[in-house]
């Protein structure tokens, strides 16, 4: 019958073409796989939307049309391919029964006339930049004819569908089609929003700016015990709430001990004669310490540890391992309060002193001051960091560079100090960009240097981004010209515009949709379709 009907089409006119065509295709080709059924008793259907199911055959036969099956199993796993085309199957279904709900109508006789029009069939896929796909079905010949045979062939043999379950899941993809081109025809871009993005696209700046982290700062603090006790009565909340948050850490805990050290570096390629010297002075330094000298106070003077010599050489309470091996034995060969030999290390010469030693449960005071302890040193960083940043903002004010005032700043820290501020110049950036990397978020960096009065050139005071201050100068504006509002410009943003916010209502649309359909219980998706162990690969 299909070769009597090729014969035909060279010379019958299209209408009845298609005719005919959708008789042959209604009458052929049954069976259980276009009810969606599957053997053994399994669930007949893949997902079901209300009262619209898709067959399993329909879900594969989509999924070899998406061509997801050309990708790796790993990568479909990671992707979410069966998922993506499951959720699609839900949009298809929810925006085809609102397409019926509004009058739309589609039957089989007009997907055979598309299909004899345009070589293609329609997948919907989920996600976020999910919609309808367009999938090539080659059922065209060399000429450029459709093919009727080709066509039996890959929904026979490709697909895996009958003719009529092929329709049909192109019908309702037709439909829910039809919906969406409903919902984009009614999106509208006015003339101000086109300006808009084109100020958008053409306001642009460059600063030049300094970072001032509490982590460069927090080093260099040296904590009074007074001091601390004192912050500790005025934040009594905030320690409570550190130590219920981490009193895990402080129970059953592992040996633990902790020392002060203080250490004479030895460069890499040093002279025997300098190690010697370093040895020697290390040595004197100890015999201070057993004198009873503060070990504390000589820590800060003599130790080229800058990060600990400011805590008087606090190593803190650490597990067996944590710290350098000589280190490490030492401290736990010795008793509380006892000081050790001159160690060696890869750095150099070490001093030890063990200040406390404890296992189990760590008493609630002495837990509660060793979180106050850094809770203090926190605030007391971020104070610093902020007043550093103000001192440099006022030397600019009052005409340094901001080089300069940077550079002034960063004087009184020690060499060792972790990422000193550094006067840096950013690229020109718009409204929409991010124009500086970190842990934060540099939105109100930009705003702020947007909203700025054009007779501006500095904040009025620091802008804290996440825990940093940043201090900045404008150094160049450019803002929009009306000159550049071409009618090829406003085309392309406004075609731009349109876009998006046809992907915005269509999102909302189908989301309001979809909660209406989960309150009514009414989508249901096989989990047996979701696995890749069993899936029909091509």
């Amino acid at each position: 019958m299909y070769d009597s009907l090729a014969s035909k089409i060279r010379t019958w006119v299209l209408v009845g073409l298609v005719g005919l065509l959708c008789l042959v295709f209604i009458l052929q080709f049954g069976g259980p796989q276009s009810q969606g059924c599957t053997s053994g008793g399994a669930p007949s259907f893949a997902v079901r939307v209300y009262d619209q199911r898709v067959s399993v055959s329909q879900f594969e036969a989509s999924y070899l049309l998406a061509n997801f099956q050309r990708y790796p199993i790993e990568l479909q796993k990671a992707q979410g391919f069966r998922q993506l085309l499951a959720e699609g199957f839900v949009d298809r279904a929810l925006l085809a029964r609102e397409a019926r709900r509004l009058g739309f109508h589609m039957g089989e006789d007009d997907i055979w006339k598309r299909l004899t029009k345009d070589d293609s069939a329609l997948v919907s896929i989920g996600g976020p930049r999910g919609g309808a796909q367009r999938a090539r079905l080659g059922l065209f010949d060399e000429h450029g004819v459709f093919d009727v045979k080709r066509a039996k062939s890959v929904i026979q043999n490709l697909l895996h569908q009958s003719e009529t379950e092929f329709a049909d899941g192109q019908i309702e993809e037709q439909l829910a089609q039809r919906m969406r081109e409903v919902i984009e025809v009614n999106v509208t871009v006015s003339p101000r929003e086109v300006w808009d993005a084109f100020a958008l696209e053409q306001d642009k700046a460059r600063i030049a700016y300094a970072l001032f982290s509490p982590a460069t700062y927090r080093d260099t603090l040296a904590v009074d015990q007074a001091a601390l006790s004192q912050w500790m009565d005025a934040h009594k909340d905030a320690v409570e709430a550190a130590y219920t948050a981490n009193k895990h850490r402080y129970t059953g805990l592992e040996p633990q001990v902790r020392s002060r050290h203080i250490l004479i570096k030895v460069a890499p390629d040093a002279t025997e004669a300098q190690k010697a010297a370093a040895k020697a002075r290390a040595e004197d330094i100890r015999k201070k310490a057993l004198a009873g000298a503060d070990f504390a106070e000589l820590a800060k003077k003599y130790s080229d540890d800058q990060a600990t010599a400011r805590q008087g050489g606090d190593l803190g309470y650490n597990v067996q391992g944590r710290i350098a091996k000589p280190l490490d034995q030492a401290q736990r060969a010795l008793k509380v309060g006892e000081v050790s030999g001159v160690l060696s290390t890869d750095y150099g010469f070490d001093v030890l002193k063990v200040i406390g030693k404890r296992e189990g449960d760590v008493p609630e005071a002495e837990a509660k001051r060793e979180l106050a302890h850094d809770l203090y040193l926190d605030s007391r960083a971020d104070d610093a960091a902020k007043a550093a940043a103000e001192r440099v903002l006022a030397a600019v004010r009052g005409g340094a560079s901001l080089d300069d005032a940077v550079a002034a700043e960063d004087a009184k820290l020690g060499d060792d100090a972790p990422a000193k501020p550094e006067a840096t110049t950013t690229r020109s950036f718009g409204r929409a960009d991010d124009p500086i990397s970190g842990p934060f978020d540099s939105g109100p960096l930009v705003n702020q240097v947007f909203a700025m009065p054009p007779d501006e050139k500095l904040p009025a005071e620091p802008l804290q981004l996440g825990k940093e201050y940043i201090v900045y100068e404008l150094l160049d504006r450019e803002r929009p010209d009306r000159k550049d509002f071409t009618d090829d410009a406003q085309q392309r943003l406004r075609d731009g515009l349109r876009s998006a916010k046809a992907r915005d209502a269509l999102d909302a649309y189908v989301d309001g949709l979809r909660k209406q359909a989960q309150t009514d219980g009414a989508i249901k998706i096989n989990p047996v379709v979701l696995s890749y162990e069993n899936a029909r690969q091509s």
